[in-house]
């Protein structure tokens, strides 16, 4: 699994999963899915280069994100807004 975030690799905890869900817009009228992805920040420079330092109380944050993931044999390319107030 390789997740890159606005052109950059971000790195993922060991043995990390992802929930991942598929509708199929004639039976449920949606066919978006949400995946959950933990990304570690605590002494990991490769995503505090993605995401700055929100984990800072004093630290307003929100922002746009490109992402890409590879599932072999998948590949899901999307944008995302993260906040946190």
């Amino acid at each position: 699994m390789i997740l890159t975030i606005n052109g950059q690799q971000a790195a993922l905890k060991k043995g990390s999963s992802i929930e991942y869900v598929s509708e199929n817009r004639i039976f449920t009228d949606a066919d978006d899915y949400s995946m959950e992805i933990e990304l570690p920040l605590a002494d990991c420079p490769q995503n505090i280069d993605i995401f700055g330092m929100i984990t800072r109380k004093d630290v307003d944050f929100s922002a746009n994100f490109t992402f890409f993931l590879w599932l072999m044999p998948f590949f899901i390319e999307r944008k995302v807004l993260v906040f946190k107030s």
